[in-house]
């Protein structure tokens, strides 16, 4: 399925990124990706999982004092997603819990 296959390829360019430890604004976008087929897929632990990674990564980049093109607007956007995660988790455990 093509989405197993964006995740397999995403999941060998964080490992790419993590090893080489050289940009960690890259790192956050494909974090940000995986985090965004998690939350299509209905993985949302994995998908906030992600998100909050992705955030770790565009605040080390800050540390680094690397240029970030709407670095503010990135976080948060990061940081709604990571709302509507748990939003949505909140309520698929919800529905879970009213059809047993």
């Amino acid at each position: 399925d093509e989405m197993e296959l964006a995740w397999q390829a995403l999941e060998v360019a964080r490992l790419i990124y993590a090893k080489a430890g050289t940009n960690p604004l890259e790192l956050a976008e494909v974090y940000g990706s995986l985090a965004e087929l998690s939350l299509e897929r209905e993985h949302f632990d994995t998908a906030i999982g992600d998100y909050r990674a992705a955030i770790e990564s565009m605040e080390q980049a800050k540390q680094q004092k690397l240029p970030m093109v709407q670095g503010e607007r990135r976080l948060a956007d990061l940081q709604f997603r990571i709302c509507l995660a748990l939003q949505l988790d909140g309520t698929q455990k919800l529905v879970d819990n009213t059809t047993d």
